[in-house]
């Protein structure tokens, strides 16, 4: 298979199951308060279910060992669209909606160990940060287009969750079918798996793992929240934030990528998690002094630039790929780091849902800045071997 072809095949991949991500992100909230009323502390339980694959992540990727990596990349989007369906047919079923989530989320959090690994075997563009800062590019083209679906559909058609699901479902089978067509591109490597590499010159990586674990769990879930239940964002409102944010997310995350390899990865991470403790100050104080429409605004655009953000967390990967013993210990370091990440998940999901009902949403969001500035402080101590900073 030519290289071009390869490039071609993997970045449509990236844009069909981006887009039917997108429109699970767009409604899910609403989906969860609409037809089942939960409330905030309902919907940390929730995240259990939703991130105990990323702490099975290890477990599972060992046991399909004897496939490659980008077949198995089919396979986690196979299981995203089966659990999509799942949620479609679910009704008002909260057990069943639970199972059908747990399959969706096993897929995604597969797909999360193994796209930047193969990402740089594609090679989208030179430099390991440029090349996973266009695979952010890529994926927000997808997610542009699947918000944009989502808020025109009520305009165009009777509002269902359950036919958005299928939609979404279909569209993720797209996209994992593209995958299998490239098991023999001479760009993918064949290389040995581990299931996990637990060594101490990986241990700051790991506590990175573990800190990002707890800022991602707030802002995929409680931030989310925070716009659905306090400002009573609908899902069209939602769609229209992440199709702002992905359209911005084209130009802005492959720049980051550069500036991951232009500035290096200890300052892009110490101004990531400085940046990030502002927005979370922002969630807190700026709600006490203004309300209405821009109130909605400011939150809004600090959710957008927070999500932009997110692309930085490859900067961990470019790192860890410079610092690995072995080509092997990537993969096997970057599953156990899903995992450490996803059981600080689970835990502060179920601890921020009773902060939340408890004290007030101001204490989740001022809890993740401190959870922020420890990033920073954490990422100060990053040390890169010379040979690898050319």
């Amino acid at each position: 298979m030519s290289n071009r072809r390869t490039v071609i095949i993997f970045a449509s991949a990236l844009i069909i199951f981006a887009f039917g991500s997108s429109i699970r992100n767009a409604i899910f909230n609403n989906y969860l308060v609409d037809i089942f009323d939960f409330t905030a502390q309902q919907r940390g339980w929730l995240e259990v279910p939703r991130e105990l694959p990323g702490l099975l992540v290890t477990l599972s990727i060992g046991i399909f060992f004897f496939m490659k990596e980008v077949n198995l990349l089919g396979v986690s989007c196979l299981s995203a669209a089966i659990g999509m369906f799942g949620m479609g047919l679910s009704g008002n079923s909260a057990p069943s909606m639970v199972w059908w989530l747990f399959v969706w989320s096993m897929g995604t959090h597969i797909q999360l160990v193994l796209i930047e690994r193969v990402s740089l075997d594609i090679g989208l563009a030179k430099g390991t940060g440029h090349s996973l800062g266009r695979m952010n590019g890529l994926r927000s083209i997808g997610m542009i287009t699947g918000s944009l679906f989502v808020m025109l559909y009520p305009f165009l058609f009777e509002f269902r969750y359950d036919r958005l699901f299928f939609i979404g479902g279909a569209t993720m089978l797209i996209g994992g079918a593209a995958y299998f067509t490239l098991k023999d591109s001479a760009r993918l490597r064949t290389r040995k798996r581990q299931m996990f590499a637990l060594k101490r010159r990986y241990n700051r990586y790991y506590l990175l793992a573990a800190l990002f674990g707890v800022r991602k769990q707030i802002f995929i879930t409680f931030a989310p929240w925070f716009l659905v239940k306090v400002l009573e964002l609908r899902p069209e409102h939602i769609a229209r934030i992440l199709m702002i944010s992905a359209s911005l997310g084209i130009i802005v995350k492959p720049w980051l990528g550069k500036l991951i390899d232009r500035l290096g990865e200890r300052k892009i991470l110490i101004a990531d998690g400085l940046i990030i403790a502002t927005f979370c100050l922002a969630y807190t104080i700026f709600p006490m002094l203004v309300s209405g429409l821009p109130l909605i605004i400011i939150c809004s655009a600090c959710f957008i630039m927070d999500d932009l953000l997110f692309s930085l967390r490859t900067a961990r990967t470019t790192w860890l790929v410079k610092i690995a013993e072995k080509p092997e210990d990537v993969t096997g370091a970057m599953s156990a780091s899903v995992s450490i990440d996803h059981l600080l998940s689970m835990t502060i999901s179920l601890i921020a849902g009773y902060a939340w009902i408890t004290f007030g949403f101001e204490v989740v969001f001022l809890f993740c800045t401190l959870v922020a500035i420890a990033m920073s402080i954490v990422s100060a101590g990053i040390r890169v071997p010379a040979a690898s900073q050319s």
